[in-house]
């Protein structure tokens, strides 16, 4: 392959990263539940923290290549990038009374539940809530399934209303493994360090490739959640033996969500999203991006 050609292959996704990033008319959502609360969550708000080691600089000091002996390293350098997002939930503007059911009474007062509903903005609560889920398992039960979808949307004038939706993650592809046996690990993990006072708020983060805390989406590693794990019943570390015939409960926090931007631009066209046609590639279209593109890096 030319070199010149390479090295604009490059640039050109370089530069979609950077603008992909920086789209404020675009929304990013994720739905994050437990198969049997698939109706019942509320899809979150992902605010953008920013992308490691990405920087405006394709050439000379303080670029992202500047350690790559050659060309092909610097498509490899790109591929390796996550984004990170912060999850949020949707921010509560009000209340409204349950429906009464027709033949007399509410649902609060069949199953015990508040006899209001919370209505949702159409925005995140700035991450002032916890997003916690429970997992539970039976005795005998190894594991368990979770999903995450995450969609690019531009938001419309009232919650649940989208002009254009681009999915991240295909269909049934959202959905994951999780072992009790890892759960429990990772309670026992983090237990240990809130006893010891290791965890702080000034610790540096574990690289992405050794945080053992991501929840990954799949063996390529593509997507993935950070979570903080807790044993429910608060009970002592158990082995292995143990943990497999007894019945648990975890709760998972979701702290993050980390994406690998060159994945995500290879599933879906941002380009094409800003004309409302996932498989629009007009030449206006594309002229647009190279114009946003030109003008961001003069």
């Amino acid at each position: 392959m030319s070199r010149r050609f390479h090295s604009i292959i490059v640039r050109i996704l370089h530069y979609r990263l950077l603008l992909a990033a920086a789209l404020p008319e675009y929304k990013l959502i994720l739905e994050a539940y437990h198969p049997s609360n698939r109706y019942n969550d509320p899809y979150l708000f992902c605010t953008y923290l920013g992308t490691d080691g990405l920087s405006p600089k394709i050439e000379g000091e303080g670029s992202l290549y500047v350690d790559c002996p050659g060309p092909g390293g610097r498509l490899a350098k790109l591929g390796a990038l996550y984004s990170r997002f912060r999850p949020e939930k949707p921010s509560v503007e009000g209340t409204i009374p349950r429906r009464a059911f027709p033949a007399g009474g509410s649902p609060s007062q069949a199953n015990g539940s508040a006899p209001s509903q919370p209505v949702y903005a159409n925005g995140g609560d700035g991450g002032s809530e916890k997003i916690v889920h429970s997992l539970n398992f039976d005795a005998g039960e190894l594991f368990t399934q979770f999903c995450a979808y995450a969609s690019l949307v531009t938001l419309g004038p009232r919650r649940g209303v989208f002009f254009n939706t681009v999915r991240m993650v295909k269909e049934r592809a959202g959905w994951m493994r999780v072992w009790k046996k890892w759960l429990q690990t990772r309670a026992d993990d983090l237990r240990n360090e809130e006893e010891a006072q290791f965890a702080s708020a000034s610790e540096l983060e574990p690289s992405i490739g050794a945080d053992k805390t991501i929840l990954w989406q799949g063996h390529k590693r593509n997507i993935g959640l950070r979570v903080a794990v807790r044993d429910a019943q608060r009970r002592f570390a158990a082995t292995s033996a143990d943990a497999d015939g007894l019945p648990m409960s975890f709760t998972i926090e979701i702290k993050g969500w980390w994406k690998c931007f060159l994945a995500a631009l290879s599933q879906t066209n941002i380009m094409s999203c800003r004309t409302g046609s996932e498989n629009d590639t007009s030449d206006a279209s594309s002229g647009d991006f190279f114009r946003r593109a030109e003008e961001h890096f003069r």
